[in-house]
């Protein structure tokens, strides 16, 4: 039986095909290494958007809070009576 080392026609084919199968393979490395830093990119985006806007929350509802009791003093104040 023939080797394919030995025919020069074969071995160039299989050196192609290797060759092609071995580009394929870094191509859908690259690809997937882009993909990961997206995702990596997003979490974080996310991450931080998460965090401004929790935040936000909190210092509107500390403002508010703030707010309600000032107003709570005043009215208090409006309803006491003297003795």
């Amino acid at each position: 039986m023939p080797s394919y080392s030995t025919r020069p026609s074969m071995r160039s084919q299989f050196d192609m095909q290797v060759d092609f199968l071995t580009e394929q393979a870094r191509a859908g490395i690259d690809a997937l290494r882009r993909l990961t830093e997206l995702n990596l990119h997003l979490a974080r985006q996310l991450k931080d958007d998460a965090v401004r806007s929790a935040r936000a929350m909190l210092s509107g509802a500390q403002m508010a809070l703030t707010r309600n009791v000032g107003q709570s003093h005043a009215v208090r104040d409006t309803h006491h009576t003297p003795e």
